[in-house]
């Protein structure tokens, strides 16, 4: 007698279907080092949601011209929906400067970034 393969059975096995709609949205979003109209721009495009989950990927910091206003959007769209930030590596520098650790670290790092 042959053995039995219980993943072979010949009845498929059902997939659960959820009724109503469907739950929030998992979206990534990342490095946008002080782009805010980029970041704007991709803000846009997704209009998140109160159920989307947003992960943001580090380096909101240093390069683009508006630090600020990544920050400030960043803060605003986690009034909106559940926001995951992830700090960089560049953000935990500036993080690191502000305590007193390592601050000439930061500035030469951004000084090679100066427009």
């Amino acid at each position: 007698m042959a053995p039995v393969d219980p993943l072979a059975a010949s009845d498929p096995v059902p997939i659960p279907r959820q009724e109503g709609p469907m739950p929030g949205r998992t979206i990534a979003i990342g490095d946008i080092p002080g782009c805010s109209k980029a970041l704007e721009t991709i803000l846009d495009a997704i209009r998140p949601r109160p159920g989307d989950t947003i992960v943001t990927l580090g380096d909101y910091i240093d390069r683009g011209p508006d630090s600020k206003g990544v920050l400030d959007r960043l803060i605003n769209l986690g009034l909106r929906c559940r926001l995951v930030p992830i700090l960089g590596n560049h953000d935990q520098m500036l993080l690191e400067a502000r305590c007193g650790l390592h601050p000439t670290t930061w500035l030469a790092a951004i000084s090679h970034h100066v427009v």
